[in-house]
């Protein structure tokens, strides 16, 4: 909490972290008064959030999880997206279809959609489907449409957020420590500089999370997301969502991005998971030439066991927060989870 003797200025907050949590806590504390300085060990908008398709939608997982939060918070970041961003360029309200094969998941979802509001998610099969995508293949039994779901490129996003919060910002400086003294958080970077002494700090550090506190309470499990571009095959016009997602990317080319959870695969994409993309790609659509493949990148997302984001207080800290571990749903909760975070760090 920042104290009242603080309060005479406007709070100094340090931001570690300049992915999507990053620029959602730094656009929240600006807006709420707060003067953001934001360090990043690489570049802006680099490692998870650099590697995230962007695809923004209100329903969570393979079981179709409905949760009325979660169509809130889905409205809300998208009045947001559509306030900073241009439509068409940096976001595509090109809608969603969750697609299902197996006859018990069809089964589940066809239970599921009458839970689901009409406005948020429509079933779709047979000749509906396909009115949506017509390359789809054959073994493709029905999809949930949700048409007001978006694409969004994330870093032009975490950009305009930080423009937004007017942060100061400092790219390829890792903040290996920080202390709490009399007279605030001290950040020690790898120079051996140490910063202007803070109010308080957010550690939004990503998979490394949360470096450079080392908190007994969290216990971080990052998992790789890889992303491939292919040329030679039309992008389809609407995003396609099936055990990941296939989209049109922001040179026209087509995008197939998935995560993995294996063992060995937490470093780099290997030539395994890059020809599994492929498979993806060739099981959703019907292909009339082969897809070449263009450009192929991952990125470490932090995330705890139970795959639950974060945003709370530092363990044994009275100016420390960490925020993190948004395992793909930043674009949904982050903004919202922001807003409650600088209501409290600056309370």
């Amino acid at each position: 909490m920042i104290t009242p003797a603080r309060e005479r200025r406007a709070p100094r907050v340090a931001v570690i972290g300049a992915g999507l949590a990053g620029a959602c806590a730094a656009w929240a504390l600006a807006a709420r008064g707060a003067q953001v300085t934001v360090f990043e060990a690489h570049r802006v908008a680099s490692g998870a959030s650099g590697a995230a398709a962007g695809m923004l939608q209100p329903l969570i997982g393979m079981r179709l999880n409905y949760h009325a939060q979660n169509v809130d918070d889905f409205w809300r970041s998208r009045a947001l997206i559509a306030s900073l961003l241009t439509a068409g360029v940096a976001w595509r309200p090109s809608g969603v279809l969750r697609l299902v094969k197996k006859p018990k998941h069809a089964a589940l979802w066809e239970q599921r959609i009458d839970e689901i509001p009409p406005r948020v998610a429509e079933w779709k099969e047979g000749a509906a489907l396909r009115a949506l995508e017509p390359r789809l293949r054959p073994h493709f039994r029905a999809g949930v449409w949700i048409p007001d779901a978006c694409m969004v490129d994330v870093p032009a996003l975490i950009w305009a957020l930080l423009r937004h919060a007017d942060a100061q910002i400092h790219e390829q400086t890792r903040i290996l420590a920080v202390e709490d003294t009399q007279e605030g958080v001290l950040c020690f970077s790898e120079a051996g500089r140490w910063h202007t002494a803070f109010d308080a700090i957010v550690i939004a550090s990503g998979a490394q999370a949360p470096e450079p506190i080392a908190d007994p309470a969290l216990n971080m499990v990052p998992y790789l997301g890889i992303m491939a571009t292919y040329k030679n095959v039309p992008p389809p016009a609407i995003a396609l969502n099936y055990r990941g997602y296939i989209t049109a990317w922001h040179d026209d080319s087509l995008l197939v991005g998935t995560v993995d959870r294996r063992s060995g695969f937490d470093e780099e994409p290997t030539a395994q998971s890059i020809a599994e993309l492929q498979g993806r790609l060739e099981t959703v659509l019907e292909l009339n030439t082969a897809p070449t493949l263009h450009t192929v990148w991952k990125g470490l997302r932090p995330a705890l066991e139970d795959r639950m984001p974060i945003a709370q207080q530092a363990t044994g800290w009275t100016r420390a927060w960490v925020f993190t571990g948004f395992g793909g749903r930043g674009l949904m909760v982050g903004p919202r989870m922001a807003e409650s975070l600088a209501d409290e760090i600056l309370a």
